[in-house]
């Protein structure tokens, strides 16, 4: 799933910027071009607060500042002809040996889709909002290969501020949005075809015996 894919890489992000905050210097003063006793502070406060990452909007009781996940949109794009892509074969099957069936045969349909999610950085100070805000733009750009390795393509990036909205925040949060966009491949397995395991006879043209002896069981009506 996209949405734990980029809770994963936020995570994580997080985790090692916790373990070397000296980075903060290079983002915030190197980077961003903040004075050194600010960007001090933004170490100090991060340091205290990290960010917590959660999927979907949060509730007035979650802990702030956060990194809220949301799906914004998701449209199919190029299908394949009929939507089939592939016919199972054996060693396809072998890969799917978890299912516990022969697909062996079986349909392969896929077709791809254009995802948007927003990352919303959500604060109760302003100036935390565009810290954060910045730090996720930061993360996120770093785990561009995590997100290739996870098959993920096109990836891009965008933002902007969320004007304030109680139906999904509350009054007393700033929020700014950043915008991740990127493609997938989804391949499903269609339904298993009939397969013929037994042979009741053989048909052979004047429903004569067969040389293996095996005598035909099937005859042919003339046409009237």
């Amino acid at each position: 799933m996209i949405e734990r894919y980029i809770q994963t890489a936020l995570t994580t992000q997080i985790t090692g910027l916790l373990a070397k905050p000296g980075r903060l210097t290079h983002i915030f003063g190197d980077l961003l071009g903040l004075p050194a006793a600010e960007v001090t502070g933004i170490e100090t406060f991060f340091k205290a607060s990290p960010p917590s990452v959660i999927l979907q909007y949060p509730r007035e009781d979650s802990p702030f500042p956060l990194y809220s996940i949301v799906l914004r949109d998701e449209t199919e794009t190029d299908k394949a002809l009929a939507d089939l892509d592939d016919i199972v074969d054996a060693e396809a099957a072998a890969d799917f040996s978890n299912i516990g069936e022969n697909i062996r045969g079986a349909d392969m349909l896929g077709t791809t889709f254009n995802h948007t999610f927003h990352i919303i950085t959500m604060a109760k100070h302003r100036d935390v909002c565009v810290y954060y805000f910045a730090l996720a733009r930061y993360f996120m750009m770093r785990a561009r290969g995590f997100f290739v390795d996870k098959g993920l393509y096109d990836l891009e990036l965008g933002g902007g501020d969320l004007a304030p909205d109680q139906r999904y925040l509350p009054a007393y949060l700033f929020a700014r949005i950043l915008r991740f966009r990127c493609g997938s491949e989804f391949r499903v397995i269609a339904d298993i075809p009939p397969q013929a395991f037994k042979i009741d006879g053989v048909y052979t043209i004047g429903g004569s015996a067969s040389a293996t002896g095996v005598t035909a069981g099937v005859t042919v009506k003339p046409k009237i």
